[in-house]
């Protein structure tokens, strides 16, 4: 291989990285960052908090449910494809919501269209299509860039997007975002030029997806790594849509709070280093049951600490590094029972579960607040489930 060549394939090799970074990052920062939008949302469509979060908790269970519909797809058309139509999903909902006056039509164009488009941009689509380009070796390395990207790209949205609502308005705000959303649609159909998804595709086909899941469902150790990965959507999405506005209720500006947003991203790129650093150190399973009993003190000092400045950005940093944290330990515990092979199928099924968490909370947090006027109930069922979920894994068989 002369000079020339060796150089251009690193270009290309940079080239699909950074629109893997971009693409990923985009999808699940905007999924992330939600509850910017939420008061917004209500405000202009005329509708109850109450239902506009039963909206955004849709949104969360489509996430899980179009995951392996959309893995489906891509086995048929190609990954790149299926990106593509995600920033299609993307685009349609965020030039549809604006124009919402029910709680019907926000559910279809942000529980379903604009959802299921950052559903569309899932980590094993993405990984699967810039694999083929770059080979395994250089892939693996890359992943790690890629799955940090959620909170760099979330952490970046956060205040931008809650600039552009007090500068723009809503539909200003969503018809800004079409821009990046139009470069992503670009991005992909390029990379469907390079991708050559047939090498992957035998391995990928002879898996039994409904066996696999059958087999793991039958023991003990998939069955309670399962279930407390709900527990974490549902402890997700009551940041994801709800912090944003209890930290408003404290009486803090617009800016201060998305400035805490940014600094709950980078919590979650912190705890996920820390947690992967603490998986080559102990086991997994007392990683893990670490990670959800934190949950507990975290929500207390949310419910009893004074609501001071301090408070907040201590809260949305450990708050970060208490969420994504979970996905090594949970990755790990995953493959050192079922093999490499397996995590895909294994771990997307668990995602389902953990976006019906997500689900619950995203909705009761919205019906408990009305009902009682804080945010406090919402938070105490977290707790509950967190000692629940860590009950759970720290019994859990490492091999």
């Amino acid at each position: 291989m002369d000079r020339h060549t060796g150089q251009k394939r690193a270009w290309v090799a940079l080239a699909v990285s950074a629109a893997a970074f971009l693409i990923y990052g985009f999808g699940s920062g905007l999924r992330a960052n939600y509850g910017v939008m939420l008061e917004s949302i209500a405000e202009r469509s005329g509708v109850d908090y109450a239902s506009v979060s039963f909206a955004l908790s849709v949104g969360q269970l489509t996430v899980g449910i179009v995951q392996p519909l959309f893995g489906a797809l891509a086995l048929k058309k190609s990954n790149s494809f299926v990106l593509a139509v995600g920033a299609m999903l993307i685009a349609g909902g965020l030039l549809g919501t604006p124009f919402c006056r029910s709680a019907f039509s926000l559910t279809i164009l942000v529980g379903i269209i604009l959802s299921g488009g950052t559903g569309a941009m899932a980590f094993g689509i993405v990984m699967a299509a810039i694999t083929p380009v770059l080979g395994e070796k250089k892939a693996a390395v890359v992943s790690g860039f890629v799955s940090a990207s959620s909170g760099v790209v979330g952490t970046i949205l956060a205040p931008v997007m809650s600039f552009l609502i007090v500068r723009l308005g809503l539909q200003g705000m969503m018809l800004a975002l079409c821009v990046p959303t139009a470069l992503i649609f670009l991005i992909s159909v390029t990379m469907g030029r390079e991708e050559d998804t047939r090498q992957f595709g035998t391995m990928k086909e002879s898996l039994s997806v409904p066996g696999t899941i059958r087999d793991a469902m039958a023991e003990p150790s998939y069955r309670a790594v399962f279930l407390a990965f709900g527990t974490c959507g549902y402890y997700m999405c009551i940041i994801e849509t709800h912090l944003f506005s209890q930290y408003k209720s404290y009486g803090f500006s617009d800016s201060l709070v998305a400035a805490a947003m940014s600094v709950y991203g980078i919590g979650a790129m912190a705890g996920c280093i820390l947690t992967g650093f603490l998986d080559s150190i102990f086991p997994n399973r007392f990683v893990l049951a670490g990670t959800y009993w934190s949950r507990i003190l975290i929500a207390l000092s949310l419910i009893f600490l004074p609501k001071s400045l301090l408070q907040v950005m201590a809260t949305a940093f450990l708050l970060g590094c208490s969420g994504n944290a979970t996905v090594p330990p949970t990755s790990g515990l995953i493959t050192k029972r079922f093999g490499s092979r397996k995590l895909g199928i294994l771990f997307g099924t668990a995602f389902l579960f953990h976006q019906i968490g997500a689900f619950f909370s995203g909705w009761l947090g919205g019906v408990l607040l009305e009902k009682t006027g804080t945010y406090d109930l919402i938070w105490i069922s977290s707790m509950v489930l967190s000692l629940l979920a860590g009950l759970l894994v720290v019994r859990v068989k490492d091999n």
